[in-house]
């Protein structure tokens, strides 16, 4: 994935921003401070246009649409879309930005001392049809997404790239028992097709459960049978 996830204001020059929501607010709404905001916005090398609402707590009318949409939609530039969107959502928005390069992200991921890991969090499949926020879809996809450009890009042996999702964290968190199939260690096991493994989820529709993937059991315990959950609420939190 080439996003990140950003909090929509730290766009704006960090004088506009020190104070928190209720400076944002005042110099949003101050004619002046406005002005120069939109002058600092305007000349950034940024590609404002295409940075994608994700979650508001506050709002939920722009989820789902870039700046760009919502620009068209009110006639306005792309800038101040930015600015009403911050003063419509009480500055409590997040938005997706494309802010990565595909080669580079490519380059660290064959480095030999690299490993895989996401800070996406668990989501149920229906969490959307609560708010309809956007989560980013790592927290559906992570690994199917590293193991699929693994395959149709060539970028690593598939024992290199199993190792940097297992054993190599194990090592580095220091988890015993972890991370390889050996005698005496837990029975984690991942069961995959190489030639379908695929993460389904998207920016547009993150709740999507991945493919290629047939059983999964933790700790000796089958909780993924044929793609699906078994309901088997096997894993546990770790602590260090």
């Amino acid at each position: 994935y080439t996003t990140t996830w950003t909090v929509l204001y730290t766009y704006l020059p960090k004088w506009a921003y020190e104070g928190g929501r209720d400076a944002i607010l005042k110099n949003l709404r101050d004619r002046g401070s406005r002005e120069r905001i939109l002058t600092y916005l305007k000349n950034q090398a940024l590609d404002l246009s295409s940075v994608l609402v994700a979650t508001s707590e506050a709002s939920t009318a722009f989820l789902g649409r870039t700046l760009g949409q919502i620009a068209r939609n009110q006639e306005i530039s792309v800038e101040e879309a930015l600015l009403n969107v911050l003063s419509a959502t009480n500055t409590q928005v997040i938005v997706y930005d494309y802010n990565l390069s595909t080669s580079v992200m490519e380059t660290l991921l064959m480095h030999p001392l690299s490993v895989v890991a996401t800070d996406g969090a668990g989501y149920d499949l229906g969490y959307a049809s609560l708010n309809g926020s956007l989560v980013h879809p790592r927290c559906f996809g992570t690994m199917p997404k590293f193991l699929s450009a693994v395959r149709d890009r060539n970028l690593m042996s598939w024992p290199a790239a199993i190792k940097k999702i297992t054993s190599r964290p194990a090592e580095k968190l220091g988890l015993k028992k972890r991370g390889q199939l050996v005698v005496g260690n837990y029975a984690d096991v991942v069961v995959l097709d190489p030639r379908g493994v695929e993460s389904r989820a998207s920016y547009e529709n993150p709740y999507i459960q991945s493919e290629g993937i047939d059983q999964v059991i933790i700790s000796g315990r089958l909780v993924v049978e044929k793609g699906e959950l078994t309901g088997d609420n096997a894993g546990q939190v770790l602590r260090f």
